[in-house]
């Protein structure tokens, strides 16, 4: 049971489902239990924070999209059959060689989106996942909607793809607007924000969906989102050895102080973020000005505005959990050293 309380009444039953549902799909067969816990309970945290009010189905439905996508990025590449068990004690290699099996399975996936029962049978947990996804959202949006939505978690996939051989050959893409085109497709906004939609029923004519605005409108969330992942996530890949694919990297300037350079190039990208954001905002009061359609302005309102305020707020309620656990690890860390050097009791002493 997780000790975090979501914003919604359904978060810890939605927590355990989405975990139970990994579980039982077989995702211990590609990432250890502690991985899939953690992420499943950051998806459903997530969803929570995009959806207070979202009831149970849609919120399960959403959380349980948003943990295949995350156990995705924690899979390490490697499939062990039932037959070939993982060996927990041998060390990863600094640089592990490219991983066919992972390129294998975003294959697979992509050729099942579209018959989704015949995933649903895959001997792959992944693959069997996505075929439920798949039939999930079929049921949910209208049948051009699945379309779209096909259409977009191959580009997901391709992009999830890309970025893991730059980071096998130790490369990264060469241009700042390149690495954003790559980013657009591994934040899955296209897909996550119609996850949104459906799970609040909300379906969308064609037209309105296509509408001009609309579509900048989506761009717009997908650099947002991506943006605010990145700059939230560098000191952690950092620290990591990894911060070059980040947006921050490709921020950095010129000087001596390090954290002065880091913070500044986290101001420029704060700043890019601000005029996408400021431009999203603009987009939604010129549509409402002109009278459009209430459900475009409430596809706006939930799926993108409420994606990333969602991620903003569960992201500034993590930060607290984890500055609270350095705390206490802190706390902890300073009891022992007092401990280490305390003079052991005398005979005469009292042992407390």
């Amino acid at each position: 049971m997780s000790d975090i309380e979501a914003p919604n009444p359904h978060y810890h039953t939605v927590l355990e489902a989405t975990n139970q549902w990994g579980i039982e799909l077989g995702m211990l067969r590609l990432v250890d239990e502690r991985t899939v816990r953690k992420l499943g309970e950051i998806s459903a945290s997530v969803v929570a924070d995009i959806g207070p009010g979202f009831e149970r189905k849609g919120y399960e439905r959403f959380a349980k999209q948003i943990a295949a996508f995350f156990w995705a990025d924690g899979w390490d590449g490697e499939f062990n059959p039932p037959s070939e068990p993982a060996d927990s004690q041998s060390e990863a290699p600094e640089q592990p060689p490219p991983p066919p099996e992972f390129f294998e399975l975003i294959e697979s996936i992509d050729n099942t989106l579209s018959r989704p029962e015949a995933a649903t049978r895959s001997d792959n947990p992944y693959v069997k996942m996505w075929g439920h996804i798949a039939l999930w959202t079929a049921e949910d949006v209208a049948p051009w909607q699945d379309d779209y939505w096909q259409d977009w978690t191959k580009k997901y996939m391709q992009g999830l793809t890309e970025e893991r051989k730059h980071r096998v050959e130790g490369t990264v893409p060469p241009t700042y607007e390149e690495y954003l085109t790559l980013r657009q497709k591994t934040a899955a906004v296209h897909v996550v924000t119609l996850a949104a939609a459906a799970a609040v029923r909300l379906r969308l004519p064609q037209e309105l969906w296509d509408n001009v605005d609309l579509t900048e409108a989506r761009e717009l969330t997908s650099f947002i989102v991506a943006i605010d992942n990145d700059i939230v996530s560098y000191d952690h890949e950092l620290e990591e050895g990894r911060p070059d694919m980040n947006i921050v990297s490709y921020m950095l300037g010129p000087g001596e102080d390090e954290a002065e350079i880091i913070q500044n190039a986290k101001d420029k990208a704060t700043g890019i973020r601000d005029e996408k954001y400021d431009r999203l905002i603009k987009i939604r009061e010129e549509l409402e000005a002109s009278d459009a359609d209430p459900l475009i302005l409430q596809y706006i309102d939930v799926a993108l505005l409420g994606w990333i305020h969602g991620y903003r707020n569960y992201v500034k309620r993590m930060a607290r959990v984890a500055e609270a656990a350095r705390a206490a690890k802190k706390d902890t860390a300073a009891a022992h050293e007092s401990n280490r050097y305390t003079v052991a009791p005398s005979e005469s002493q009292p042992k407390i």
